[in-house]
């Protein structure tokens, strides 16, 4: 960490150089798409972004223990769901206004997704309705959900991780084993299913928390260590 903000510099940079690659994999019929990770992987530029997430997130939670408290740590973070919350609800509107307006532009292209609007056209209200209640996720706003409720679950995830972070893994890898059937509980609309589960993705978050996590030091001591890095 940096200066008054505490920020780590490299993990900015690798969170922005991963979210340009995830940009490219959007892109149909990319050429450069085909030298990314996903190319030669079983993953993809996205379980990165989500591991570095995990990794910032508890960087800012110890920082912010050793500068304020933990109670006033978890409280941010409960702000801070809602506040991913309502980003999921400007950037649905954002995408149902965009296909509404190059749907008779570009008609059927790869990239513009119309299934959405075509429900909220079709009945407004219910298919507003079902985007307050998280049932229904327009294209590239359905991130945003599995964010929200990561940062619901901080103010549980990270004192575990310090204290307890094999009990944590474990338990988040039974979760991630457990994600298939989760996905059938979750909030959706007719047969839609969550494009991020966030019972799958949490694992990456969590091993990013822990990656940033050393055991046995307390909140104080490992915002230290970040400062003096």
């Amino acid at each position: 960490m940096q200066g008054k903000s505490q920020r780590l510099v490299e993990l900015d940079f690798f969170r922005g150089l991963v979210l340009l690659v995830i940009l490219v994999d959007h892109i149909g019929g990319s050429m450069v798409s085909r030298m990314t990770l996903h190319a030669f992987a079983l993953n993809d530029a996205a379980e990165v972004f989500v591991f570095l997430g995990g990794f910032a997130t508890a960087t800012a939670y110890v920082s912010m223990c050793a500068r304020r408290s933990e109670s006033a740590a978890r409280a941010r973070f409960l702000r801070r769901a809602f506040q991913i919350y309502r980003a999921f609800l400007v950037t649905a509107a954002l995408m149902l206004l965009t296909s509404f307006v190059l749907r008779p532009l570009f008609g059927s292209a790869p990239n513009l997704a119309t299934t959405d609007l075509d429900a909220f056209i079709a009945a407004p209200f219910t298919a507003l309705i079902d985007i307050l209640l998280l049932r229904r996720q327009p294209y590239l706003a359905s991130v945003l959900p599995m964010y929200a409720f990561f940062a619901l679950a901080v103010p549980l995830v990270l004192p575990l991780a310090r204290s307890k972070p094999w009990l944590l893994l474990a338990a988040s890898i039974a979760l991630w084993a457990l994600a298939p059937p989760v996905a059938e509980y979750l909030p959706s609309a007719e047969d839609l299913l969550w494009d991020f589960n966030p019972a799958a993705w949490q694992l990456m978050f969590v091993i990013g928390v822990i990656a940033c996590c050393p055991a046995g030091l307390s909140a104080g001591e490992r915002a230290q260590v970040r400062m003096d890095r």
